[in-house]
């Protein structure tokens, strides 16, 4: 009766030394982040790849990955949105994507069918979606 291996168990490993403290560090900031030691060592090597996030703190390369998961786009662009985003008026908005072929009338009546749930102070974000 043989075992399977869970994905993670069948993971390549690499086995690195720490200079004195830093296990201890990326422990402390793992624990911040809610992520175990290893998912945080694989977070960090992630983003040094990714140009122009390596010298951002943790939360925010986060933020950036899970916004390129969800629309997609560069690390510019991700953080173009957030920092748009985190610029609205009180916090609240509205994040739409419109398409190529999207009318006036169509953007109208998305406009007109927010009214009533969306407070009349939103931020309005919007991203075009490029024609194929």
């Amino acid at each position: 009766m043989s075992k399977e291996l869970s994905p993670s168990r069948r993971a390549e490993q690499f086995v690195a030394r720490f200079p004195d403290g830093l296990r201890d560090q990326l422990a402390a900031v793992a624990k911040s982040n809610g992520r175990s030691m290893n998912a945080e060592i694989v977070a960090r090597l992630r983003s040094s790849f990714q140009p122009g996030a390596e010298s951002l703190p943790p939360l925010v390369q986060s933020a950036i990955e899970d916004e390129i998961k969800e629309r997609g786009g560069s690390v510019a662009d991700a953080l173009t949105r957030l920092v748009t985003m985190g610029q609205a008026f009180r916090g609240t908005i509205l994040f739409a994507t419109v398409g190529p072929k999207t009318t006036i009338k169509q953007f109208r009546k998305m406009l007109e069918s927010s009214t009533g749930v969306i407070p009349d102070e939103t931020s309005i974000v919007f991203q075009s979606k490029p024609a194929k």
